[in-house]
């Protein structure tokens, strides 16, 4: 019974008058087994085929995941990466737009980047955790790369860079590099 404030008599929701379907529908059948073990396998199959999908994501953390494990997790996890890549990516054309808007001449002056910090968005660019300053430096023989990292964590001297950072580093490197005055573009090779 349900009792309403507003209605003049509490409302029966066993009476005949609210019920839509028969009596004996309101009763569960006896479980059978063999629909039971479809059922399941089924559904056991499908969780397969998602856990397949998953392993082919290239994510490592999921290579070895099966049907039998929670796979919202995983999924989750595939998405986040995606986010993360689709950003990184959306946050590199921006960068090499900048860098290229960045080489200017102004009255008898010419403005060159030779320095970037690689970070996190949540952390600060100058000495925040895992932070890399790329510099060009050049020691008379061309131009290359100098990587240094401030954080506590680390031996001295010890730079610690996973593989998207490091495409990153590459990338903008590249694109300071080619930008000197006087350096040659550099090869794929």
């Amino acid at each position: 019974m349900t009792y309403d404030k507003n209605a003049s008599a509490p409302i029966d929701w066993t009476a005949p008058e609210m019920q839509y379907l028969e009596a004996e529908d309101y009763k569960l059948p006896p479980a059978d087994p063999v629909l039971l073990a479809s059922a399941n396998r089924m559904l056991s199959d499908r969780l397969e085929r998602v856990a397949h999908v998953l392993r082919g994501c290239g994510l490592p953390a999921l290579a070895n995941i099966s049907g039998a494990e929670d796979l919202q997790m995983a999924t989750a996890a595939l998405s986040g990466a995606y986010q993360m890549a689709l950003a990184e990516s959306i946050a590199l054309k921006a960068m090499n737009g900048a860098v290229r808007s960045f080489s200017t001449k102004h009255q008898g002056h010419q403005a060159t980047v030779i320095a970037v910090s690689i970070h996190r968005p949540s952390e600060n660019p100058i000495f925040g955790e895992g932070v890399t300053h790329v510099t060009v430096a050049d020691d008379g023989a061309g131009a290359f790369l100098r990587l240094c990292q401030f954080d506590e964590s680390q031996k001295p001297g010890e730079v610690v860079i996973d593989i998207d950072e490091l495409d990153l580093i590459r990338d903008i490197g590249r694109k300071m590099i080619e930008e000197l005055p006087g350096e040659k573009e550099w090869s794929d090779v």
